[in-house]
């Protein structure tokens, strides 16, 4: 889901469909080359993806740690995002709150990344639309590019808001998903309080005036 021109934040559950953060300045906070170094390979490996992908910033995280929500597949529900029952990637055809909870749970550590895009006000809505796009091509290029950077690792990649690879999903002719290597389901679709997350990791919530702050995560089993 998305957030709109609301001072604050990031892939907000209340928002309006792909789920960025209008902020107050400062730029966001990244992984140093030493934290880096401090790492796993392959956690290391999955940042500097990111990064070249176009993250703006990237934190690591234990799953145990993160906050789950279930009642977050209410507000699906509600279909805010106008998105609901419309995709394999968003409910109900993802399958049950519990399930998606309970698959995250078995991953041992989420590496959390931003996506901040500049706006020419709060409420440039063509230019919140043109960061969710990138936001969305790097989403899906980190999806399709993941078993290179973690190899061997089961590996899951979750974005901000609805699938945005087809114009129209192959859902709605209930037929099967035409890129299933580069589709990716929210963090919100699977009760991540994105919120909690980036306290978690580090990463800045707020990135300035007339900015929108996207987020997504890697779960990996390290």
């Amino acid at each position: 889901m998305k957030e709109g021109p609301d001072a604050a934040g990031s892939n907000a559950a209340d928002s309006l469909e792909a789920s960025p953060a209008i902020a107050d300045s400062g730029e966001a906070d990244s992984l140093g080359a030493g934290s880096k170094a401090a790492m796993e390979p392959v956690l290391a490996n999955v940042a500097l993806l990111a990064e070249r992908l176009g993250a703006s910033a990237t934190g690591l995280v234990d799953v145990a740690d993160i906050i789950f929500r279930a009642e977050f597949r209410k507000l699906c529900e509600a279909n805010r995002c106008r998105s609901y029952d419309k995709g394999w990637m968003c409910p109900p055809a993802v399958g049950e709150i519990d399930d998606l909870i309970g698959k995250l749970k078995t991953h041992t550590k989420a590496l959390v990344f931003s996506h901040v895009g500049t706006l020419k006000s709060a409420f440039d809505y063509r230019g919140m639309m043109a960061v969710a796009d990138s936001f969305a091509k790097l989403v899906q290029n980190l999806a399709r590019e993941i078993g290179q950077a973690a190899p061997g690792h089961e590996a899951q990649v979750l974005g901000a808001g609805p699938c945005k690879v087809c114009e129209k999903c192959a859902y709605v002719d209930q037929e099967p998903c035409r890129h299933p290597d580069s589709a990716v389901m929210s963090l919100e679709a699977n009760g991540v309080d994105v919120s909690q997350l980036a306290k978690l990791t580090g990463l800045k919530y707020n990135n300035g005036p007339a900015t929108v702050t996207y987020f997504g995560a890697v779960f990996l089993d390290v």
